[in-house]
């Protein structure tokens, strides 16, 4: 097995020890959202400049898990964030033109509403 597909595997298990019995339905949402809010501090990374310190990971580690349902270790969140890179790269192309593009401006709207309180 790969080392990406070990930690897929991690991460599925912890979500659904987390979850236990939601629906499956549920599970995916959780899933889905957990993947945007961190795909949103990536995002911030590439977009806003920001870089975070484990501090600060942490602290956005608290709304993540109460709008998901989901608690996450350090090293399941950096593996997570690992995952959501080449997607948010893609978005935000090399030139960074991305950084004005719809999805882009959804993610840094999502970061700003739902995690940056939590930094302050």
């Amino acid at each position: 097995m790969t080392k990406s597909g070990i930690a897929m595997g991690l991460m599925s298990l912890a979500a659904m020890v987390a979850l236990g019995a939601a629906p499956v339905s549920a599970q995916g949402d959780s899933q889905t959202m957990l993947k945007d809010y961190h795909s949103a501090i990536y995002a911030k990374e590439l977009c806003g400049g920001k870089m975070f310190d484990q501090a600060e990971y942490n602290k956005l580690g608290a709304p993540i898990a109460s709008k998901t349902g989901i608690e996450m270790t350090a090293g399941q969140r950096l593996m997570l964030v690992d995952e959501v890179k080449p997607s948010v790269d893609h978005m935000v192309g090399l030139d960074r033109k991305g950084c004005e593009s719809e999805e882009v401006a959804r993610l840094l709207q999502l970061y700003d509403t739902d995690l940056a309180p939590a930094l302050q």
